[in-house]
């Protein structure tokens, strides 16, 4: 109250009325300014680094952030608990989706501690999934997610397929950084073998490895890391070995399986 009469009385305004003197691009702006003046970019504090990742937070889809179809981990409904138990077991996750004949009907999915009810089959302790879109906003996705009380969403692609998977640790991620656990076994490996020469895991992403190693790989919509740039520009999973060649860069695949890049050894070939 003593605010406004203050206002009233001296700038003839009222405080709701005022505006914000900056935007939120202004000041995610005027933050990377004083970031790009800071030469040890890991001594940033971890402040200012969820404040950029809030920033950006609304801009992020959830094809960004999903694990990949290539690397969800899924039973068949008509599976036994046994078989269900040996994955959990193996694995090492907490959270098993459950398919209905193929990984893009995925109808449920099953938590560890639902093992603890001794089920006879794993439709007792089926528990429901959201389904959302690769287009999809995270923070929408969120607010979805957190308002049914669900932890885990399918990712559906153009044709209804599923795209992949997103949980809610997936997106506070993206606000908080990496959440690591005792199960995390996603393969970060990145080498350099000398000024121009380098082997990096396909899951690193094209935005880490240009702002980390002076790059200049092409960035795209349709692709988030190293692999997926490949499988872009090969339209397949090429084979252990093959070469690549992209504008400066010759890209040898030296890690493969049957469903997904593991590891990639990329040389400059230019200055």
């Amino acid at each position: 109250k003593l605010t406004n009469l203050l206002l009233r009385w001296m700038f003839k305004t009222d405080a709701k009325t005022l505006d914000l003197p900056f935007s939120k691009i202004e000041i995610g702006d005027y933050i990377e300014e004083q970031v790009e003046g800071v030469e040890n970019k890991a001594q940033l504090d971890s402040e200012i680094q969820i404040f950029q990742n809030a920033l950006a937070f609304t801009k992020v889809k959830a094809r960004e952030v999903m694990v990949p179809r290539a690397e969800v981990v899924a039973l068949e409904k008509e599976k036994s608990i046994d078989e269900l138990r040996a994955l959990f077991a193996s694995t090492g996750y907490s959270k098993i989706p459950i398919y209905d004949d193929t990984i893009d009907d995925i109808i449920g999915f099953v938590h560890a501690f639902e093992m603890l009810k001794q089920p006879k089959s794993i439709r007792e302790i089926l528990l429901p999934v959201e389904f959302v879109h690769e287009p999809n906003p995270i923070n929408e996705v969120l607010n979805r997610l957190t308002r049914k009380r669900k932890s885990i969403a399918v990712v559906l692609d153009e044709y209804g397929g599923t795209a992949g998977l997103l949980t809610l640790e997936d997106i506070l991620e993206e606000l908080f950084g990496e959440i690591e656990d005792e199960h995390d076994q996603v393969d970060h490996f990145e080498k350099k073998l000398s000024e121009r020469h380098y082997v990096f895991s396909a899951r690193l992403e094209i935005d880490y490895l240009n702002a980390t190693y002076d790059l200049q790989l092409p960035v795209n919509e349709n692709y988030e890391t190293l692999g997926g740039l490949i499988v872009h520009l090969t339209e397949d999973i090429p084979a252990e070995g093959q070469q690549i060649s992209l504008d400066d860069y010759t890209l040898k695949v030296t890690q493969v399986t049957a469903t997904k890049i593991e590891r990639v050894e990329l040389q400059q070939t230019t200055d």
